[in-house]
């Protein structure tokens, strides 16, 4: 009878518990659940007020505020108890305050917005650093529940944002926030808090149908050094903001023209275009326009990067009888869509066919030849807005060239429109490499490729004295001929554009080479392992040493400070795991986002498969063996698995295999869920091997040192290339494994 009672008493208990526990894990997934909404947004956000590598730092330091909070959790414990009843609606009101300041006031600087952004991240660390410690019994469970929650909230962030645009969401987000964390506390309040609690509700409910933050007061943007336009120079007629850019286009009152922006940049101009191609006939007096003259044949043409439809005009001036226009942005086909009484709706012209896609991804994909295949200034000069990864692009790299040539008929010509000559050294020195390796002798190479510069663009002159400008590279399969070469160069000769080298009328191929090779540039970095083409200079970037200098500075004092409490081996546990998964991760989804053909996409499929399949593990890590002296074997499949998904990415890359989007997705998502479920055992096992005490600053290192892996992970990239970064991954983890009996944790 007395067990029976006991029984009772103890299952009575475990009912009391019950609610808590269920109120502590909604805590944990939505806490995960709008953080990672939260960062991907100021990726967005962040992309359109500075330059991407800005972004690159803005994002990691206020990352940084997750780390930083697991050591406050530590230090301050009592503050727990008073914030914890009004978690959720903390966090929904600091989400829509720290985006309101950074909307509403003009441009600050890069201290100002690191600072503010950090501090919904440090409140989200500290929370969540109490939970894990609270429950210190059951972190697999909270684990498992926190990965969930960043999966979830990485894939409605996207789908969100494509939907309502950036702002509606974060608005949305704050309400969901705040109305959760009301209906879970509502009861126990005083009346005074309820009335607060009311006020604030419907303060958020009136921002969703009358929005506070609208296109006219984003002041941060408008007033950005890093945008193009100013509201002096011409006013928004036109704004689209989606998960992969913000596409604005401009009256500058130029009459004949409207000006289209990417991110505040990558600016192209429409024209205005009533339908009679005679209308536009000054197009014919720009240097893109000589990619279209020359090829014998002109049945079909391919535009990668068509922005605002002048180069289809042009293609179709030249007599092109089959048009495809490419742009990764639907923005801009959307933007040309709208403003269709101005520009005459050029891409729905007969003969046109718009693509959305990634230049490259179609390339390999398409069973289409072309007489010309032009990529005309294409260009992303802001963050991918995902993750902490540098911006790559694949539509400039050696191998690319070859894909490119692999689409051209015997006939055909590749061309490119490029900023300046640090991009014309780079595509001329991957040219080079592609006829070395076609068995073409040196000598002959120059007979290959011709080069024009641009000493005005309608009328204006861009050149100054010794500069290449804009310059236009035409490469072919096969050498010029002299007729070719007379026409191309008579064709620069009579719109007052630059030759910089024409086959047999214009021959200064071995100035130009000397000139561009001379420079500090590195080729290297144009490679599908390295493909960072836009990276101009040798050297690591600035901005990447400063914020690894401050983290490790930052971690190492904390590690002194703490060093009595959590063993040594711990310290060093918990930074390679967290140092080892970013590589891998970062890496990942890098590779990946050529065979997934859009970086947003990649982006989705790569952090939701393995969250979801690391909490999957997580969940599962208390099912293995844990004795004592002996290694955990999970640290060793991650290394092992993640070996076998990189050779056959790379076995990818190396092959010319013709799958469908669904195929290749459901091979990448089929290859992460292994590496997903063994990755996310080795965070809970290290967790509970810890005593109480020692979690919060366990999870503070960790944190700290997540940050540090992608910041080393986009060193090693530009660096070294994505090959090296990811076995770099690798190697952490065989190490953890062959020392973990030495860390005494």
């Amino acid at each position: 009878m007395q067990e029976l009672i006991l029984n009772i008493k103890k299952k009575s208990v475990f009912v009391k518990l019950q609610p808590e526990l269920i109120k502590d894990l909604s805590l944990t997934f939505f806490f995960a659940f709008s953080m990672i909404m939260f960062e991907i947004f100021l990726t967005r956000l962040f992309a359109v007020i500075f330059d991407y590598n800005y972004v690159f730092l803005v994002i990691s330091l206020a990352t940084l505020g997750i780390g930083i909070g697991g050591y406050f959790s530590y230090q301050f414990p009592i503050l727990f108890r008073s914030l914890y009843p009004l978690a959720l609606c903390g966090q929904g009101v600091l989400l829509i305050g720290v985006t309101s300041l950074i909307y509403l006031t003009p441009f600050q600087g890069i201290t100002f917005y690191s600072i503010l952004s950090t501090v919904p991240f440090l409140f989200t660390g500290y929370i969540l650093a109490s939970i894990f410690q609270k429950l210190h019994t059951k972190v697999h469970v909270v684990y498992f529940i926190d990965l969930v929650g960043a999966s979830l909230g990485a894939s409605f962030a996207i789908l969100l944002m494509n939907h309502l645009s950036p702002i509606p969401m974060i608005s949305m987000l704050s309400l969901a926030l705040f109305s959760v964390g009301s209906i879970l506390v509502f009861t126990h309040l005083k009346k005074a808090t309820k009335v607060m609690l009311i006020m604030i509700l419907a303060l958020l409910m009136i921002n969703i149908f009358s929005p506070f933050l609208t296109t006219d007061r984003f002041l941060s943007y408008q007033t950005s050094p890093y945008t193009t336009f100013s509201e002096q120079e011409g006013n928004i007629i036109y704004s689209e903001w989606d998960s992969f850019s913000r596409t604005d286009v401009y009256d500058a009152k130029d009459g004949d023209f409207l000006y289209m922006t990417i991110d505040g940049g990558a600016v192209s101009s429409i024209s205005r275009f009533d339908g009679d191609l005679n209308t536009v006939d000054y197009l014919q007096m720009n240097t893109s326009d000589l990619a279209f003259q020359n090829p014998k044949e002109k049945e079909r043409a391919l535009i990668i990067g068509s922005g605002g439809g002048q180069e289809v005009l042009s293609a179709e001036m030249a007599g092109y009888s089959k048009i495809e226009a490419l742009d990764i942005n639907k923005g801009s086909f959307n933007a040309v869509h709208s403003l269709r009484s101005f520009a005459g709706d050029v891409f729905e012209r007969d003969g046109v066919e718009t693509i959305v896609a990634d230049g490259r991804n179609y390339i390999r994909e398409t069973t289409n030849t072309y007489d010309l295949i032009f990529l005309s200034l294409v260009t992303k000069q802001s963050d991918s807005g995902l993750g902490l990864a540098l911006t790559e692009n694949f539509i400039y790299t050696n191998e690319a060239l070859r894909d490119y040539f692999n689409k051209l008929k015997e006939n055909g010509q590749l061309s490119f429109l490029l900023h300046d000559e640090k991009e014309l050294a780079k595509v001329i020195h991957s040219a080079e490499s592609y006829y070395q390796e076609r068995g073409i002798p040196s000598n002959e190479i120059k007979n290959h490729i011709a080069v024009v510069g641009s000493q005005h663009i309608f009328g204006h002159v861009v050149a100054e004295p010794g500069s290449i400008e804009r310059p236009l590279l035409i490469l072919k399969k096969h050498p010029f001929t002299e007729k070719e070469a007379t026409k191309l160069f008579d064709s620069a000769a009579n719109i007052a554009q630059l030759p910089l080298h024409v086959p047999y009328r214009f021959d200064h191929y071995k100035d130009l080479a000397n000139r561009l090779h001379d420079t500090a540039i590195p080729f290297k970095a144009n490679r599908d392992a390295q493909p960072f083409f836009f990276h101009k200079n040798d050297g690591i970037p600035s901005f990447l040493w400063i914020g690894l200098i401050l983290i490790s500075l930052g971690t190492s004092v904390m590690s002194l400070i703490y060093r009595k409490q959590v063993p040594v081996g711990s310290m060093v546990y918990f930074s390679g795991i967290g140092i080892g998964f970013m590589l891998i991760q970062v890496t990942l989804i890098q590779r990946l986002t050529l065979p997934l053909g859009h970086p947003t996409w990649a982006f989705v499929i790569v952090l939701t498969t393995l969250l979801i399949s690391g909490g999957i593990g997580s969940a599962y890590s208390t099912k293995w063996k844990r004795e004592e002296d002996r290694r955990f074997v999970p640290i060793l499949l991650v290394a092992f698995l993640t070996s076998v998904v990189y050779l056959l990415i790379h076995f990818y890359y190396q092959s010319e295999l013709a799958l469908s989007t669904f195929q290749r997705t459901l091979l990448v998502i089929t290859m992460l869920i292994p590496v997903g479920f063994f990755i996310g055992m080795p965070f809970p096992y290290g967790m509970s091997r810890l005593k109480k005490h020692q979690i919060s600053i366990s999870w503070g290192i960790n944190g700290l040192m997540t940050v540090a892996g992608s910041i080393v992970a986009a060193m090693l990239s530009l660096t070294f290339g994505m090959n090296l970064t990811i076995i770099v991954g690798i190697v952490v983890y065989l190490l953890l494994f062959i020392f973990q009996p030495l860390l005494k944790m």
